[in-house]
């Protein structure tokens, strides 16, 4: 009778460590595939647009090239339509929004928001502005014009202007 018990108690192991075997060799491994998550280098740029938003000719050529820009160098990109208006009084306080939202680069495509950068930058030093289709005296603002590749005049401006300022320390 002690061997009979004996013998159940080895083979009711033998199927437990077998079992544990088993599911160890069979649990789902971890997979190898990066996060698809995107880490972005702390730096915003952001693209004052008139109230197409992004849907107008040269607004679309500079979004885009504000993207390719964030592939290339991971800064964060977002836009602004000034609604309203079309006047450099409406899209100022615009313009002061996305400064206060901490945008260290500030695009403007079309007239108001070109205006109003040109009205407005000697107020915010610390930022850097680049005005498509237009022109200022102001030190921290560089024209970009709209003729040729826009698109890839935004990505290689965008990506020359934030290369230092994202650069690793």
């Amino acid at each position: 009778m002690i061997r009979r018990r004996w013998r159940l108690w080895t083979a009711l192991a033998a199927v437990v460590a077998a079992s544990c075997v088993a599911i160890w060799i069979w649990w789902p491994k971890p997979h190898s595939t990066p996060p698809r998550a995107r880490h972005y280098a702390d730096f915003d740029a952001c693209l004052l647009t008139s109230g197409e938003g992004v849907t107008g000719n040269q607004a679309a050529k500079v979004w885009a090239g504000l993207q390719d820009a964030s592939k290339t160098t991971s800064i964060r990109v977002s836009y602004l339509p000034v609604i309203g208006q079309q006047t450099q009084a409406n899209a100022s306080p615009y313009l002061a929004g996305l400064v206060a939202r901490k945008c260290r680069l500030i695009l403007a495509v079309d007239a108001a928001p070109v205006a109003a950068i040109d009205a407005d930058a000697a107020r915010y030093p610390a930022v850097h502005f680049i005005v498509v289709g237009g022109s200022s005296t102001a030190p921290n603002v560089r024209p970009l014009s709209t003729s040729g590749d826009v698109r890839g005049s935004v990505r290689s401006t965008v990506v020359a202007e934030t290369a230092t300022a994202i650069a690793p320390r």
